[in-house]
């Protein structure tokens, strides 16, 4: 997972109330996400725009309180920099229905973040499903939309990030990233 800076969205829900259902469903489809996912995440270089390529390995845990996700994310950032490891912790907040986090990389601030969670479609089962976050961030300097589209077909997750920047006078969405990753059994 490539981290963005962002900005926590305020889901305006009533104080100690259920999260939305979709947000519960996805939620728990994301729960559901534990193990070592191995294969090659995508990116378009700021500068020169081309697409780059890089193995990546994820390793997902549910933690003891069935709840929240830990996330351990490694890819090689080139000879310079070696590989990079990104932790995460997430969680979905039961009072607004977003779905939250802590980032964590070696030598870079804390990043937090809260995103809203939605389904465009019916999972087919607990293995076969789309979910869709969005939250205001930036995308380089600018403020942005951020949209992940995370599917899942059986043992194969594939996750695309895309950004709408809100300077731009356009309202369209362009690609930053895609992850594709299979299970290992």
């Amino acid at each position: 997972m490539i981290r963005l800076t962002v900005a926590a969205i305020v889901l305006m829900t009533p104080a100690f109330a259920e999260p939305p259902i979709d947000a519960a469903r996805a939620a728990s489809l994301l729960l559901g996400t534990t193990g070592t996912w191995e294969g090659t995440l995508t990116y378009r270089d700021y500068q020169s725009g081309e697409k780059t390529a890089l193995p990546v390995t994820e390793t997902v845990t549910l933690l003891p309180d069935n709840a929240t996700l830990q996330s351990v994310a490694a890819y090689d950032d080139g000879p310079k920099a070696g590989t990079v490891y990104i932790s995460s912790l997430s969680a979905l907040n039961a009072e607004t229905g977003a779905w939250e986090s802590a980032s964590f990389r070696k030598g870079d601030a804390m990043e937090t973040g809260s995103v809203a969670l939605s389904l465009p479609t019916a999972p087919i089962d607990d293995t076969h499903w789309t979910v869709v976050t969005t939250m205001d961030g930036t995308d380089g300097d600018s403020p942005a939309v951020i949209r992940h589209t995370i599917t899942r077909d059986g043992a194969t997750l594939t996750t695309t990030t895309e950004y709408d920047r809100k300077d731009d006078g356009r309202d369209e969405f362009a690609f930053r990233n895609q992850q594709v990753v299979t299970l290992k059994p």
